[in-house]
């Protein structure tokens, strides 16, 4: 249903999988199923969210589960919504044309909290953050 709306789909068949593929690509949103073979869609969000790797990517999980619980259990694991299964074509286009539009807004807030707005050059906190980075990373190890 995806695809024929001209998006571009990376898919998955594992939370392992799904994870190298947030690391390969520049993915806008992520549609997760909740039962996968290694690991439930709301503990994967989380794990998601909890490392702060793909903070800007928002996250749907899609299931047949239906109910008050499943919904909240998605959204406290840090999903930003909640498809049922089957989905509806027009539901679910809506729900990932919101999700796109509150990512670029991710985006320009995350852009906006690290430049100077008459300047547009880096600040302090871009500085900061970069040499956080810079730090953990293996290249700077000290034994």
């Amino acid at each position: 249903m995806v695809t024929r709306e001209d998006y571009e789909v990376a898919e998955a068949t594992t939370g392992a999988e799904a994870t190298a593929r947030l690391r390969e690509h520049d993915i806008d949103a992520a549609l997760v199923g909740w039962e996968l073979p290694d690991v439930a869609g709301p503990a994967l969000c989380h794990r998601w969210n909890n490392s702060g790797e793909f903070s800007l990517v928002p996250l749907l999980i899609m299931t047949s589960y239906s109910g008050a619980e499943p919904v909240r259990d998605c959204l406290d694991a840090g999903a930003l919504d909640f498809v049922s299964k089957p989905p509806n074509q027009l539901e679910l286009f809506a729900r990932l044309r919101l999700a796109l539009r509150l990512r670029d807004l991710g985006v320009q807030l995350q852009e906006a909290s690290v430049r100077d707005p008459l300047t547009g050059l880096y600040n302090r906190r871009h500085m900061k953050i970069e040499l956080d980075r810079h730090v953990a990373s293996d290249r700077y190890q000290f034994a």
